[in-house]
């Protein structure tokens, strides 16, 4: 897999982890989408879409994808509050969790 799994699966690895050591369900990861943007060179890309990589654009269009994919989406916010708020699972501020500092996961 490709470093596009790594936001999702940590939002899924993150409450888990608490989950388990909690004794609580945890939340099964899945990967519906399949896309890749693959860099080449200064001026051009390519995208492909689904698993089977069908190939979607290629040249300036792609190039520009990816930049933003490289400048925008992959880039936490700076805000704590605005990087939790987008978390998933929702997490809210829960006591008692060890070295949570207050924050858990939604049960």
């Amino acid at each position: 897999m490709s470093g596009q799994h790594a936001i999702p699966q940590g939002k899924f690895a993150g409450p888990n982890a608490v989950n388990f050591l909690f004794g609580r369900n945890l939340v099964p990861y899945v990967q519906p989408r399949y896309n890749t943007c693959l860099d080449l060179g200064p001026e051009d890309a390519l995208a492909t879409v689904g698993w089977e990589r069908r190939l979607q654009t290629i040249g300036p269009d792609a190039k520009a994808r990816k930049t933003e994919i490289l400048t925008r989406w992959i880039q936490p916010p700076a805000d704590r509050e605005e990087a939790l708020a987008l978390a998933w699972p929702p997490l809210d501020r829960r006591p008692g969790i060890p070295g949570s500092g207050g924050w858990g996961p939604t049960p």
